[in-house]
């Protein structure tokens, strides 16, 4: 097992499918629960919060205004807020020293010999959103490259159509402040020949790499196979 509580659901739920499906599935019941396994697999692996989880929280009231405190479970949350009452142990009336005295006992101790500071706790449900349909998302790649894979004349063409309607253009392309956002999509265009040979070639390239974009920065990485200019 991991540390990830979500794959090692993930492998439970998978494990436990395999090992009925192994089995001569008889009934509808048996195909129906296979087929929930599935759809469960499916939906974790999706939404990093399938189901509702409960949130510890505080909310201290003192002296220098109100802090707020939370934690995924009450032993968690009381830890915290022995961690701020130990800070402010000087505050209260016991010589004894906080680093000795076990969580609970130094809440219980600083809140009642310190009745100034007011500590509220309570707990929330948190619901996961499942208003978001992942597989309607378009998500597209784009690839990073070293600017230099331009020339110098070819650079000050691009910023001559950055002054330009969006729509005049010959590529879709913005301004990073570090260099330049540019679509891929025109190499399929038969009119893409009246691009500068250098940009032509790496948006070629970006483009058999799958990426509808690539992005040209200072800092980006040379390839092989592209020119490399020096300025």
């Amino acid at each position: 097992m991991t540390t990830d509580p979500q794959a090692n659901h993930i492998a439970l739920l998978t494990g436990s499918r395999d090992a009925l499906t192994r089995h001569v599935l008889s009934t509808s019941s048996d195909r129906q629960l296979i087929a929930e396994l599935d759809a469960a697999i499916v939906t974790i692996d999706e939404r990093p919060l399938p189901w509702t989880i409960t949130l510890y929280l505080a909310h201290i009231t003192y002296s220098h205004g109100i802090c707020t405190m939370a934690a995924p479970n009450y032993k968690v949350l009381t830890a915290e807020i022995a961690r701020f009452c130990r800070a402010q142990w000087d505050q209260i009336s016991d010589d004894r020293d906080p680093a000795t005295i076990d969580d609970p006992t130094t809440v219980r101790e600083y809140f009642q010999r310190h009745p100034e500071d007011r500590l509220h706790t309570c707990m929330i449900p948190v619901h996961p959103d499942t208003t978001t349909d992942v597989n309607a998302l378009e998500i597209e790649r784009h690839l990073t490259l070293a600017s230099n894979h331009l020339s110098w004349e070819t650079t000050l063409k691009i910023d001559e159509w950055l002054e330009l309607e969006p729509q005049d253009r010959p590529v879709t392309v913005a301004d990073t402040h570090y260099g330049w956002f540019i679509g891929t999509k025109v190499v399929r265009h038969a009119n893409c020949s009246s691009l500068p040979d250098d940009l032509l070639a790496v948006l070629r390239f970006a483009h058999d790499q799958g990426c509808s974009h690539v992005l040209l920065d200072r800092d980006g990485s040379p390839v092989e196979g592209l020119p490399v200019f020096d300025w």
